[in-house]
């Protein structure tokens, strides 16, 4: 028998597709997602918010109908069993590329794939971050030169007695600055104590990654020899956002045993034949949901010591589909996030709950669920429309709350103005990946 409540009424939901063959995206009808189909282990999220990145559109996948949307921001509803993430929690992060994507009203992630979002941000901000961070992240510390900090308040330049004394004598380059994962690596190098860190981006953009006031220097991408200067005394870590002429460019400034890594395309394709300092080292790697990464940065949010940049017109509800698709294809800065089921969520708890939740008297992380539990009453054909929650029925509202022990929902608090202040587009977008890998992965060292 199985443990997931198979006699849940029918819910009326709808998802965002893309045709893989004509290259169009549509709204169409899904199911309430069912974690014993796939994963016993899985926690069932009612996604707030959802964000879809430059070229996203266009990556390879399995699925017949494929649903965009890796990184999210909602509600947990059900949890397994002794899972620390219980239903009501706020939770941001990202799930699996071989997955289905999470522009839906109900998707499906893994411990790995939880955090506790911010306390500060709106729901567009949150869904906004997971990609973009966690790579620039990766690619600083976990496969760059960059030493994380051994404890968490140590991310801060203002007591250099607490930083890597490595990470003091390191001149890093970071191009495309202003991009997705660009203006997270500015900020995480700077937290870290790099030495010197110089960014360039469009000259658009200029203003942008100076606002975030974590290089030491901004330069315009374009200009002519603008990085001529460093061909002496060259980085220690390049990390490149941008790839193609400018991959190139930052191979012949890389210091004699430095590292580069770039997030646009295998930097080893784009290594000039002459011109490269000897010992240089890369790497490609494919980023990976690491919630001990994911919470660090949400501290270091929590702390005000990294900004989540979003640009207040790149939000869009899930229905305007198609102005937010225009918009990610203008080139526009940064991703676009769609508000997808921004409802209570307490209705669809008490729902789980009433007809029997995913329960096992077996470690939650073990393999596998337990097969004798309950189905729940089947003989309940209520529907979600007769739980939800009528805002003028406040004395029915409040006895839910009493009776179920949650708290109302706050409201998302409003962006902050220097967050979503209103930018004009660059006039370039970061050039997309020419194998056709999503932009976020970068393999095995060379």
């Amino acid at each position: 028998m199985s443990a997931w409540p198979r006699s849940i009424p029918p819910l009326e939901l709808t998802a965002l597709y893309r045709d893989k063959v004509n290259k169009t995206v549509y709204l169409g009808p899904t199911e309430f997602p069912d974690p014993t189909l796939s994963e016993p282990r899985a926690h069932v999220i009612q996604v707030c918010a959802v964000a879809l990145t430059h070229g996203e559109l266009d990556w390879p996948t399995t699925h017949d109908r494929p649903i965009p949307g890796y990184e999210y921001s909602g509600y947990v509803v059900s949890a397994p069993a002794h899972s620390p993430f219980t239903p009501g929690l706020q939770v941001y992060g990202h799930t699996s590329f071989d997955c289905l994507g999470n522009a839906r009203p109900y998707t499906l992630a893994l411990f790995q794939e939880l955090c506790i979002q911010p306390t500060h941000l709106s729901w567009e901000q949150c869904a906004n971050v997971p990609l973009g961070a966690l790579t620039a992240f990766q690619a600083l510390f976990d496969h760059g030169l960059l030493e994380r900090p051994a404890h968490t308040d140590h991310w801060t330049p203002i007591n250099k007695r607490c930083l890597p004394e490595s990470n003091l004598q390191k001149l890093t380059l970071i191009t495309g600055a202003s991009g997705e994962v660009g203006a997270w690596a500015v900020q995480l190098a700077a937290r870290a104590g790099a030495g010197h860190i110089v960014a360039t981006c469009p000259a658009s953009d200029v203003p942008f990654v100076r606002s975030l006031a974590a290089a030491h220097e901004v330069l315009d991408e374009a200009a002519e020899g603008n990085l001529e200067r460093w061909a002496r005394s060259k980085f220690h870590i390049v990390l490149d956002c941008v790839g193609g002429a400018t991959l190139r460019a930052a191979w012949r400034v890389v210091h004699a045993e430095g590292r580069i890594i770039s997030v646009a395309t295998p930097a080893i394709c784009e290594k000039p034949p002459r011109g490269v300092s000897p010992g240089v080292t890369t790497g490609w790697f494919i980023v990976t949901a690491a919630q001990n990464e994911l919470e660090l940065i949400a501290t270091l949010l929590n702390y005000g010591l990294l900004r989540a940049p979003l640009d207040g017109d790149n939000v869009f509800d899930m229905e305007d589909y198609e102005r937010a698709l225009e918009r990610l294809r203008s080139g526009s800065r940064g991703k676009v996030v769609l508000r997808v089921n921004m409802r209570d969520p307490r209705p669809v708890i008490e729902l789980l709950k009433e007809y029997g939740s995913i329960e096992s008297d077996n470690d939650w992380l073990a393999d596998g669920a337990d097969d004798d539990m309950d189905d729940g009453d089947d003989d309940d054909d209520s529907d979600l429309d007769d739980l939800v929650l009528d805002g003028e029925e406040e004395e029915e509202e409040e006895q839910m709350g009493a009776a179920t022990g949650l708290q109302p929902p706050p409201p998302p608090p409003p962006p902050p103005p220097a967050v979503l202040e209103r930018v004009e587009p660059p006039e370039r977008m970061d050039q997309g990946n020419p194998l056709a890998i999503p932009i976020h992965t970068v393999g095995v060292d060379q």
